[in-house]
């Protein structure tokens, strides 16, 4: 992962962490919107495996580098290990799959998907409404840094009221 892309992540992990722990001190029985764990290689090789699926070089160096079980920010849940084996299990289109996009993370039904056949950094959307998949002009700096930019603009107008 180039710095770029990883301070951009780290950037929207320390708001996380910060909301996380307020939301910890008020509400100590639920879940938190930042949950990170020990990056274990042999459950992503298992997960490959199983789904007999390819994790695209951008996803593989997130999982590796943060191992989020649950990173979830602006409506949109970005999907860990464990994460992604339920989606897949449950969720995400056989068609999608079979197309060789990999959803890494989704909202509200759509997703947000790597081209397994490549480890090119471009980041495809799938809309589940008119079921297809398109284009969005994105990278993965791209892409996280669009939900930073609403993150800190959301924080702004709440700090400002």
């Amino acid at each position: 992962m180039n710095k770029e892309t990883a301070d951009v992540i780290d950037k929207l992990v320390g708001i996380l962490r910060e909301e996380s722990a307020e939301f910890i001190k008020q509400f100590p029985n639920s879940t938190p919107s930042l949950q990170l764990s020990t990056f274990n290689a042999s459950e992503l090789t298992d997960l490959e495996k199983e789904f007999q699926i390819r994790i695209p070089q951008p996803y593989r160096e997130f999982l590796e580098q943060y191992s989020p079980i649950r990173f979830h920010i602006m409506y949109t849940d970005i999907y860990g290990i464990t994460s992604l084996r339920k989606e897949l299990k449950d969720y995400i289109p056989d068609e999608l799959l079979e197309e060789r996009f990999l959803p890494f993370a989704g909202s509200s039904g759509d997703y947000y998907c790597l081209n397994m056949e490549t480890d090119e950094d471009k980041v495809y959307f799938f809309d589940h409404e008119e079921y297809q998949i398109s284009d969005r002009k994105l990278n993965f700096k791209d892409f996280f840094q669009g939900l930073l930019d609403s993150k800190l603009e959301l924080k702004e107008k709440n700090n400002s009221k």
